[in-house]
This record gives structure tokens, sequence and C-alpha cells, in this order.
């Protein structure tokens, strides 16, 4: 199959000359541009480029193995007041062969998809305890070892899209053999992460037995990593947004230094649709897409019976989830340590359910109402 493209709609202003370098990489080039021009899939930015000082003309490179084998991409044109629409475009390339695993024993990817201050540190050190289940316990459990290998297969694959391209000895049927190539750094990139991680999981348990999934925060690209690994799992972890809020700039105060988001705003208003703009694609866009072979979490839900949530996931992984081991886990996380402690911002973790009603001044109350409106809906949190 052939990447197949077409402009759904444009502005009638001019019309983008679209070229495809192979099947996974795609040039877009205007002759005349205002201004800087950037795709995106969703709210997901993919690429941005600036005009040629020389003639005006500005040619964007979009890499389309980190959005889905069929999806529309929008480009849009910075007009001095802002980003405006100039075409929608219909995208459908091959999806990525899948190839057995070398080493097929080796963990699984579990993706666990969350914003900032959402509990995910709490869930991390909960799976953590689980003896099927590999992940690096360093405190906050933010170790991006996958991360960094799975983007640095989809960087290699966009250069290898680039120089058969340009090579003058390319043949017919070069593109079959570039995701194929492709499909190789991908499986590599997984691989060494479970080898990574199943070596860290025997290293802190004792264990000789491998575990069947390795985890990490925000794994990524997810789709590049889910399209790869079908047999890989994910868990999205969701809280209600305006306890969120409470929660980052308390995390904030008490720290005495910004973060999450909070630096790149002036003001707390401004950083409620900033956190809101941050989460859609993030979470939002990505549980309506994949959402169907994925499992919710609340935060609620797992302060107030973490047991029952952990029975749920573990059936969802196919593991153990018996009472003994989830007693087990439930002891090991009993007491907090002094850097989980100092991650906290309420007395206990049930304190921090509903904070909002108290803790959230009306104008930021109202923000966070309209900003997160849709994930309110979607994820079931009421205005009250």
């Amino acid at each position: 199959m052939e990447t197949r493209l077409a402009i759904e709609s444009n502005d009638g202003s001019q019309a983008p000359e679209l070229h495809l370098i192979g099947p996974l990489l795609l040039d877009i080039l205007l002759p005349a541009a205002p201004g800087p021009l950037r795709a995106r899939h969703g709210s997901k930015v993919l690429a941005t480029a600036e005009p040629s000082p020389a003639d005006g003309s500005c040619t964007l490179t979009v890499p389309l193995l980190p959005v889905p084998a069929r999806c529309s991409l929008v480009l849009e044109q910075d007009v001095g007041s802002g980003w405006a629409p100039l075409a929608t475009l219909a995208v459908e390339r091959p999806a990525l062969p899948v190839h057995p695993a070398r080493t097929p024993q080796l963990p699984r990817p579990l993706l666990v998809t969350s914003v900032g201050r959402s509990g995910s540190t709490l869930l991390m050190q909960m799976l953590a305890a689980h003896p099927d289940i590999a992940i690096d316990c360093t405190y906050p459990y933010e170790t991006t070892e996958a991360r960094q290998r799975f983007v640095a297969a989809l960087e290699s694959a966009q250069r290898a899209s680039r120089g058969q391209w340009d090579s003058p000895f390319r043949r017919p049927g070069w593109d079959r053999l570039l995701l194929t190539t492709v499909a190789s750094l991908v499986r590599r990139a997984d691989e060494e992460s479970g080898q990574w991680y199943a070596d860290q999981h025997r290293q802190r348990t004792g264990r000789d037995q491998l575990p069947v999934f390795y985890a990490e925060k925000n794994l990524g690209p997810a789709t590049l990593v889910r399209e790869a690994r079908p047999d890989g799992r994910e868990i999205f972890l969701v809280r209600d947004p305006r306890d969120m809020i409470c929660s980052t700039l308390a995390f904030i105060d008490k720290r005495g230094e910004t973060g999450f988001g909070r630096q790149d705003v002036q003001t707390d208003l401004e950083y409620v649709r900033h956190r809101a703009a941050m989460a859609r694609p993030w979470v939002l866009e990505p549980w309506l897409a994949r959402g169907d072979t994925a499992i919710l979490v609340r935060y609620e839900e797992l302060v107030r019976d973490g047991a029952g949530v952990l029975a749920r996931i573990f059936a969802h992984l196919g593991l153990d989830g018996t009472p003994g081991t989830i007693a087990d886990i439930m002891a090991c996380i009993a007491a907090p340590t002094d850097a989980l402690k100092s991650h906290m911002t309420t007395a206990t973790p049930t304190a921090s359910i509903g904070r909002w009603r108290t803790d959230l001044p009306p104008d930021l109350r109202e923000a966070c109402e309209q900003e997160f409106a849709e994930f309110l809906l979607t994820f079931g949190y009421g205005s009250d």
C-alpha cells in the first residue's frame, strides 16, 4: 500500500504543494508564506517551519510515523494575530510491518498516560510492587529509557526516508524495504528497552524470572509504540482538573520553585488555560483515539479503593491479581517514604479529593470548568 494524500479543504488563498518523501515523510511547500507554518494532528503540533528569507517560500517537513495510519492533519499559518487554518489534509499511510520479537520473553511496554499532579507517582509505586512489572523506582518514577530509544528510532526513520529519497541508487520497491527497515529500528528500540528494564528488575528484586511488562510514565511516541507492539498495554490516569490545579499550585508553593508549565505563563488564570491545552493532546485526544484498547483509572478511585483498582488493572494486563498479591502491594505502599511525603500537598491522599471546593478561588474554578469542559464531561466529573 502506498501513502495517500488529499487536500480536504483550504482557505482559497494558495494551495500547498505536497511532496511525499517515501511512505513516512511529507514535505509541504508554500511558495509565498506570510509567516511561519505548522502542521498538527488534533491539538498536537507535529512540525513548524519559518519562511525562507531569500524568496519567502516555506517548506514544512512532517513525519507521518507518530500519527495514526489514517488521519487528518491541519496546516496552519501564522498571520500575525495568531494561527489561522490554511488547509486540511487527509492522510493514509501503510502500517508498519509487525515482526515477531527476536527475544519474545522480554517484557512488553506498558504505557502510563497522564498529566502531572494526577497521581502517576502513586500509581507507579503500586505497579512497581507487582513482581511481573519492571519499573525504575528512582523517585519520582520518571525514567525515560524506553522513550529515548523510541524517539531515536523515529529520528533514524526520518533520516532513512530522506536518505533513500535523495539517493541516486534508489530502486523500485525501496519504499517497502524502508518500511521493513523502520520496523526493525522500532523493534530494536523495544527490545533494548525491555532488556534494560529486565536487568533493572533483576537487580532490584533478586528474581531471575523475567517480568511481563516494563512501564514508563508517558512512554512514547505513543501511537508508534502501540502500532509496533500491539501486545503492549496502556493505562490512562485522570484526575478532576480542579483538584489537579489546586495540587500543582500548592506543590509549587511548598517547593518554592515553579514547574509543571507554570513558568511559561504570568498568572494563575493563564495557567489554567495552559494546563487545559496540555491535557488535550496528552490525555483527552489519546483516550478518544485509543481508549477502546486501554483501561481508565481515576485518581479518586485509586485513593479510595486502591485494592479494587489494582484488581481491575491486573485483570486487564492478564497478571496475578489474587487478594494475597494485592494485599502485599498495599502493605508495601502503606508507609510513604520521605520522598513521597515531600510530593504530597495534603495531610492524607483522601484529603486531596475535592479540595477545589475550598482551595480554588472562584475565578480559577470558573476558568477550570470552562477550559476543561470536554475533559470533565468525557471522564465523568460533574460541576459540583
